[in-house]
């Protein structure tokens, strides 16, 4: 029996194509998108309110709150992508600051490496099997996030992840859009490494408070 694994790439583009016509239509589709007699390898999960904070010419955050369920051993994931329909901009997850586990993504406040999962995915190690990882994807861009996506307006993303095996696993997540009037230019330093001065508004200070609360 052929599934997702199996199938040629001109299958699985067609396959690809088929889905989204399905779920164009009203059709529910799996975030795995394998055949309903096949067990998943890994799930992912949208867990809570996620957000994405846009600079009015350019720059922009993201903070994806997700749980991931670890169904097979050995998976090693190598390679991701984060897409927002509509938009082209090039989104990549925030590495740690120097000598320590605390991310930075612009001008959003510190968050603490133990509520953060971007450094437990990509480490080039074996996800742990039977264990659910719960926590903060820390992304980021210096290109803009188009006019027409305004605050208080949700808008759709997509999480990729692709394993050793050339697996991917997808997952449709919902974001909240808030805008800022920060202008950000692209920094010399190395991405995820680098200060951004904001201002320690009531939404900052909340912003601190949920970076700093412990993993469940």
């Amino acid at each position: 029996m052929k599934t997702k694994w199996n199938l040629t790439k001109s299958e699985q583009r067609a396959d690809s194509a088929n889905a989204e016509r399905l779920k164009f239509a009203g059709l529910k589709i799996g975030v795995e998108h394998a055949a309903s007699s096949e067990a998943p390898l890994l799930r992912i999960e949208q867990s809570e309110y996620s957000f994405i904070c846009a600079g009015t010419s350019a720059g922009m955050a993201l903070v994806i709150c997700v749980r991931l369920t670890v169904l097979k051993s050995r998976i090693i994931i190598c390679d991701y992508e984060i897409t927002i329909p509509g938009c082209s901009a090039q989104i990549f997850l925030v590495e740690p600051k120097e000598g320590s586990l605390r991310y930075k993504a612009l001008w959003l406040p510190d968050f603490e490496g133990d509520v953060v999962l971007n450094h437990r995915i990509l480490n080039g190690r074996a996800l742990p099997l039977d264990k659910t990882l719960d926590g903060f994807l820390i992304a980021q861009s210096f290109e803009p996030l188009p006019s027409q996506f305004q605050s208080g307006v949700p808008i759709s993303a997509e999480i990729r992840f692709t394993d050793q095996w050339g697996n991917v696993f997808t997952s449709e997540v919902r974001l909240g859009v808030e805008r800022y009037k920060q202008s950000l230019g692209r920094p010399e330093a190395r991405p995820g490494r680098t200060s951004y001065p904001h201002s320690l508004s009531a939404q900052d200070q909340e912003l601190r408070s949920r970076a700093k609360r412990p993993q469940v």
